[in-house]
């Protein structure tokens, strides 16, 4: 007998925004993780004038513009616009005017995206560091990317 797993119904208004460690004006609400899937549902936000670290893609992301706008090098994004992007992709994204994101990563494994920072660092999420955001534990994803 095969198990079906039933509809989960998320209310993001449920979920708070957390600050993205790695960029000033960036937040994330992590309304999903499906770790045995390697897959992550997440809304994001640009401040107006956010610039992330440049980062390269572990996993498919296709991010869907809610509202705003958002560029990086390979185009520009405004409400309504979809972004599909591979694996391999290696981009800065960032917003003139701020911008709001339904992302959605799906993976084959357990490494989402690495970001470089200006100082040199690489810092790996995966989905258990998505896992411990959605569950708010703050301190644990700090630890894990080693930013504490």
């Amino acid at each position: 007998m095969t198990t079906v797993e039933h509809t989960a119904v998320i209310r993001p208004e449920n979920q708070p925004w957390w600050p993205l460690p790695l960029a000033e004006g960036a937040h994330i609400k992590v309304l999903k993780t499906d770790p045995d899937n390697h897959r992550v549902v997440f809304l994001f936000r640009f401040e107006p004038g956010c610039v992330l670290p440049e980062h390269y893609h572990h996993a498919k992301a296709v991010a869907y513009t809610v509202a705003g706008e958002w560029e990086y090098e390979e185009g520009r994004f405004q409400a309504g616009d979809v972004a599909y992007e591979h694996v391999g992709n290696r981009h800065t994204p960032h917003s003139e005017n701020g911008a709001e994101l339904l992302i959605i990563f799906d993976g084959d494994g357990p490494g989402m995206i690495d970001s470089y920072l200006p100082d040199g660092r690489t810092i790996s999420l995966d989905i258990e560091a998505f896992r411990l955001l959605e569950q708010g534990n703050i301190p644990a994803v700090l630890q894990r990317l080693q930013l504490a």
